[in-house]
């Protein structure tokens, strides 16, 4: 409680008033005393009650700052963390559009519908075109389709993504048809990749024979499926078994 010129006053007129009537003004004195004593505390009490109701919002105010302005923007590290973060959330939502292609192409490969197979697999690339699995798939229907080119092609971006398995491409039945190639044994010299290929002397032996013997019966299939003398699974079921062998 604040001490105003009225309490004054009044106080002095208290004190003339118990002097007139005879009685000891002391018991005022203590009686106001204790009074503005306690005043005072509660005065203290209540101005530190609002002290810390502040301290308090100016705390909750500080942490909702923190909480959607963590960093300033001229933080550098901030930055490449929102970055970081973008990227990641970017990527996660490529990858799960690229997801039902890929599972598509699958499916459409193992029914041996080839070009359907391809078909989606390009698609999952437009999403993820960082997939090993994807880009080996793509090699391997694209060599049963007898499209050696895009069959190197994807078997060079699988090996330099990380693929490293040498003995499931010289030993996979897909890739029975790029074996029989002229340049197979470069490409498979030069690591499966197809950069510096032209720089190498080329020093393939080839059972010609065979891969001779092996076109004619590729080239004889698919005669028969122009003359209607074999259905497109007829042929693709015999070109595989040939493969195979």
């Amino acid at each position: 409680m604040k001490i105003t010129p009225i309490h004054i006053v009044l106080f002095m007129v208290a004190i003339i008033a118990m002097a007139n009537a005879g009685l000891n003004p002391m018991f005022l004195f203590f009686g106001a005393f204790f009074f503005i004593s306690s005043s005072s505390r509660r005065g203290n009490s209540k101005q530190k009650r609002r002290q810390e109701q502040q301290r308090k919002i100016r705390e909750a105010q500080a942490r909702a700052q923190r909480r959607y302005n963590p960093v300033p923007q001229r933080d550098a590290r901030y930055q490449e963390h929102i970055k970081k973060a973008q990227k990641q959330q970017e990527m996660r939502s490529r990858l799960a559009k690229a997801l039902p292609y890929k599972t598509k192409g699958v499916e459409e490969y193992k029914n041996y519908h080839y070009d359907d197979a391809i078909e989606n697999f390009q698609k999952a690339l437009e999403y993820n075109d960082k997939d090993v699995a994807t880009h080996f798939n793509l090699a391997c229907s694209y060599s049963l389709t007898e499209q050696a080119d895009k069959a190197f092609e994807h078997i060079d971006k699988a090996v330099q993504l990380g693929f490293n398995d040498a003995d499931k491409i010289n030993t996979h039945d897909a890739f029975a048809f790029l074996r029989v190639q002229d340049k197979f044994q470069a490409f498979k010299n030069n690591g499966y990749r197809l950069g510096g290929m032209n720089k190498q002397k080329q020093t393939i032996k080839v059972e010609n024979e065979d891969q001779g013997n092996l076109l004619e019966d590729l080239k004889r299939l698919a005669e028969k499926r122009q003359q209607g003398l074999l259905s497109e699974q007829e042929f693709l079921l015999e070109k595989r078994k040939l493969l195979r062998s």
